[in-house]
């Protein structure tokens, strides 16, 4: 986990991976130079699986690669300081990667929440793995806080890039190249929705489609152009000073047909349905 001032949410994001059913892990945090009280609550705990590092800030795709070169664990698993694993959540992948030697990364839908951790919504995945890896690209369908992978995959092909937003797409699609993406059938985490979120911030900003641009030569270029993760950096620190909004959840239509049809069954068999549904629309369009 890496964090930057995140007082408000961090000690409900540790208690969640502390919690894990899998309890034979470790834990490393990277306060990438934090000025509020971050790192005093990171400290608070006397969990020895917990490995503290503090540097000055770098930046989220530095602080990945710093916080990397500390793994000795097989398989690395993220999560955001401000996001919530589900008691499950390593067990299960664990145990699919162990069967799926195929697999170098298994990530998993989410359910929303909200600031004050109310559940808003869920995501509905395409689990097809053909589908998966030809859209890696051009769809974010693999949550950063739900995914599981190789180490040997991830140093294999250089782990992060530096860039400040969108590294774990670009990790994802490199290791790509030696299997396959994967998703669990049903969300593992929640994903906090926030105003002052990078991908609010980006599809509200007049950067917006220059930052997909530049984006998308970067995952055509894998991340070898220097001078072009130079340049994204630059056009996201622009974002970054952008004023912070309120932010108003509104369901999508596939949540909405979702609610529908818990009314008339259980919210386990309406999951399934929608994700019945994704899948054949998958198929119809590729």
């Amino acid at each position: 986990m890496c964090c930057y001032n995140s007082e408000r949410y961090i000690k409900e994001t540790i208690d969640s991976v502390l919690g894990q059913t899998l309890q034979d892990f470790e834990f490393i945090i990277w306060n990438d130079g934090s000025t509020d009280s971050t790192k005093a609550i990171v400290e608070s705990y006397h969990d020895p699986r917990i490995r503290l590092y503090s540097d000055v800030n770098r930046g989220e795709g530095m602080a990945a690669q710093l916080a990397c070169r500390h793994v000795t664990a097989k398989y690395i698993a993220r999560i955001d300081s401000d996001d919530v694993w589900l008691p499950e959540k390593l067990a299960l992948q664990y145990d699919y990667m162990e069967s799926h030697l195929q697999t170098v990364m298994i990530s998993c839908p989410v359910i929303f929440i909200d600031e004050n951790s109310k559940e808003l919504g869920c995501s509905f995945p395409v689990t097809r793995l053909s589908y998966l890896n030809k859209s890696i690209t051009t769809d974010n369908k693999f949550p950063h806080s739900g995914s599981i992978y190789r180490t040997e995959i991830y140093k294999k092909v250089g782990g992060y890039n530096n860039v400040r937003y969108c590294q774990d797409r670009l990790l994802f699609w490199k290791m790509s190249d030696y299997g396959d993406l994967a998703l669990f059938p049903r969300p593992l985490i929640k994903y906090r929705l926030l105003a002052s979120s990078v991908a609010h911030r980006i599809d509200s900003s007049p950067y917006k489609d220059i930052i997909w641009a530049f984006r998308d030569k970067i995952y055509k270029d894998k991340g070898t152009n220097e001078t072009d993760l130079q340049l994204y950096n630059t056009i996201y620190d622009m974002v970054e000073k952008k004023d912070k909004e309120v932010f108003i959840y509104s369901p999508d239509a596939q949540n909405r047909l979702y609610y529908f049809l818990c009314k008339f069954m259980s919210e386990t068999t309406a999951y399934q349905l929608m994700v019945g549904l994704k899948n054949a629309l998958s198929f119809i369009k590729s």
